[in-house]
């Protein structure tokens, strides 16, 4: 007699039941709360039924070939005993199919409910992101509710408490400020910096160039080999120009004055009062020959010392100040007259007043500096009025055709060769855009305009170094030949030179 033993003592023909728990215990008392977040459990539970579900079809079978084997040796010698067997089986077995019925329903319905509840989960995710994206929409349109109101609040401070000054505003400013059409209000001279995007497409026409030649030509610049010089300057000179104040009685001071760009200067500024500065000091003999100074002293006519000078700058600055005046060809042409001195920029204190300029300009200079040029920045700034206009421009080391030189094994300088009249003659360093900004940022100085020109003809093919800079989202604005820079004095005090240039 055959001792029946309890199913759960029955041994398994799946050797990993152990590691396989029974999903109809799991599945008896199912805790909503928990699967609506624990997806891990989600997860091992659907893999442990699919795999019970595995495990009962393999029984099946093997049970479904078991009549078929006793027709075999050895079981053939058992036949007399087959009937018998048989039935035993079936009431070994019997008790397990009702349990593999009732746990492939249980499986079934568990299946059918994680459907349900994952549907119920995408909808519940994809209202929360609805609700999520109505509120980033609801929080922009806050933000630009706010900058609205912030420019409307700017420009009502702009307005004059009274009518007859506003031919100070800008006429569409104005327009919008008293509710008035454009057309009914005066157009004056506006007085206001050109803005970067004006300047990053703006180039001088060739009838612009020619005109400026002319000019060279009718004060005797244009001789010899100056030609050639000017022919490749003027797009320069022209482009500087734009970056200036468009303001009346302007006080500027041009430092390492070029006397072809001065004339320039005065032509466009005819009522503004322009102080001419050469970068060295007065007992510098060897720098006398320098640069683009020399070529003042050449083509522009020194009055005598006692009577050249300028009775309001020497009473204003108390500093050797001298006249010089243009001497053209013509008496088509008018005489330009200058005041001038000399001083080191870097070196000396600035034989002028503090907050007395609206304009300095710092033309093609920096370059030539060995010392500090962070204390030039300075002293720039403490000469200029509050909201004043410093102007620097200098080769742009980085620009496409340096980038073509290096990859070449050539040098990226523009002019680093060793220079007879001393060593402010040759480019002691050349930088990179934000290099400049970041010397007038620690002097005070708010970048208003940072960008590059082309104001020279190109001497490198550029184009495979523009292809490949592209690839690295490289900004072009900031690759060309030259660096206009424009910074408006915001503060007097200072911060600590940049550590990218100072040791």
């Amino acid at each position: 007699m055959l001792n029946k033993e309890p199913i759960s003592h029955l041994p398994s023909e799946n050797p990993d039941k152990n590691q396989h728990p029974n999903p109809a215990t799991e599945m008896a008392a199912p805790d909503s709360s928990r699967l609506l977040v624990d997806w891990s459990a989600l997860k091992k539970l659907l893999s442990s039924t699919q795999e019970y579900l595995q495990t009962a079809q393999v029984r099946a079978e093997i049970r479904k070939k078991w009549p078929d084997t006793l027709e075999r040796s050895p079981f053939t010698l058992l036949k007399p005993l087959k009937s018998l067997f048989l039935k035993v089986l079936q009431l070994i077995f019997k008790d397990q199919r009702e349990v593999n019925q009732n746990l492939i329903q249980v499986c079934q319905q568990s299946i059918q409910f994680n459907q349900e509840l994952m549907e119920q989960l995408v909808t519940l995710s994809s209202q929360i992101d609805q609700l999520h994206q109505s509120r980033n929409n609801q929080q922009i349109t806050l933000e630009m509710m706010d900058n609205h109101l912030t420019d409307l609040e700017a420009e009502t401070e702009l307005l004059p408490s009274d009518t007859a000054s506003f031919d100070h505003l800008n006429p569409q400013l104005t327009a919008k400020a008293v509710n008035l059409p454009a057309p009914q209000l005066l157009t004056p001279e506006p007085e206001q910096l050109p803005v970067q995007l004006e300047l990053e497409s703006w180039e001088p026409t060739p009838e612009q160039c020619e005109a400026a030649m002319k000019m060279f030509q009718a004060y005797k610049f244009c001789q010899g080999g100056a030609v050639e010089y000017f022919q490749t300057h003027v797009k320069r000179y022209l482009t500087t120009l734009e970056l200036i104040p468009r303001q009346k009685g302007l006080r500027i001071l041009e430092l390492g004055s070029c006397p072809a760009f001065s004339l320039l200067l005065k032509q466009k500024f005819p009522d503004a009062t322009i102080i001419l500065a050469y970068n060295h000091s007065p007992d510098e003999k060897t720098l006398e020959d320098n640069s683009e100074g020399k070529l003042a002293q050449d083509k522009f006519q020194e009055r005598s010392s006692q009577d050249g000078r300028d009775k309001y700058n020497q009473q204003l600055f108390n500093y050797p100040f001298s006249v010089i005046e243009s001497e053209p060809q013509s008496a088509d042409w008018p005489i330009y007259r200058f005041s001038y001195t000399y001083f080191n920029i870097e070196k000396d204190i600035w034989p002028f007043e503090d907050k007395h300029f609206d304009v300095v300009f710092c033309m093609e200079i920096l370059e030539h500096l060995l010392v500090d040029p962070g204390f030039s920045f300075r002293e720039a700034n403490r000469v200029l009025k509050d909201g004043g206009t410093f102007i620097v421009t200098t080769p742009n080391i980085a620009r496409y055709e340096s980038v073509d030189s290096i990859l070449s094994g050539d040098t990226p300088y523009t002019f680093g060769i060793y220079y007879e009249s001393g060593p402010y003659g040759r480019h002691n360093r050349e930088y990179v855009p934000r290099e400049v900004a970041r010397l007038g940022e620690c002097s005070g100085f708010q970048t208003d305009l940072l960008l590059t020109a082309n104001v020279y003809p190109l001497s490198r093919d550029i184009r495979l170094v523009q292809e490949l800079l592209a690839q690295f989202n490289d900004d072009p604005t900031l690759r060309k030949q030259n660096i206009l820079y424009r910074g408006i004095k915001v503060t007097d005090q200072f911060k600590s030179y940049p550590p990218e240039l100072y040791g």
